[in-house]
């Protein structure tokens, strides 16, 4: 039985940045993704390591923007796919959500794309 991915949290602070390379991945969407991460977490449980890269801005501004997550087992960087992926961006902040609902679309080789997501106030965001 594959995990679900629904039942870590990650965060993804709107104001964290750290390097990027001029290497970039594209979507089947067209969307462009940096080619270095973001940030990289690790699920609760230890078992999963996730790769977070957004565009058009990295790291992100407010507006719509896509994440990237790059699902990967954290002993074996073996990516995994078929995962149920819920993300709920939330603003601690303000104790509020975006007022629409993220679509993922899985790409393969551990890539899920949220798009749709609309980080419309500044200030620092969590994607859960």
């Amino acid at each position: 039985m594959m995990p679900d991915v629904s039942r870590w949290f990650f965060a993804l602070a709107a104001l964290c940045a750290l390097g990027c390379s001029s290497a970039q991945a594209s979507s089947d969407a067209g969307v462009v993704f940096p080619a270095a991460a973001l940030t990289t977490v690790t699920s609760d449980s230890g078992a999963l390591r996730i790769e977070v890269r957004t565009a058009p801005d990295q790291p992100p501004q407010h507006g719509l923007i896509a994440v990237d997550f790059v699902i990967a087992d954290a002993k074996t960087g073996a990516t995994i796919d078929g995962l149920t992926v819920h993300p709920v961006p939330w603003m601690p902040a303000h104790g509020h959500g975006p007022s629409i609902t993220p679509t993922v679309t899985p790409h393969g080789l551990g890539h899920y794309e949220i798009t749709s997501d609309d980080v419309y106030t500044a200030g620092s965001w969590q994607l859960r």
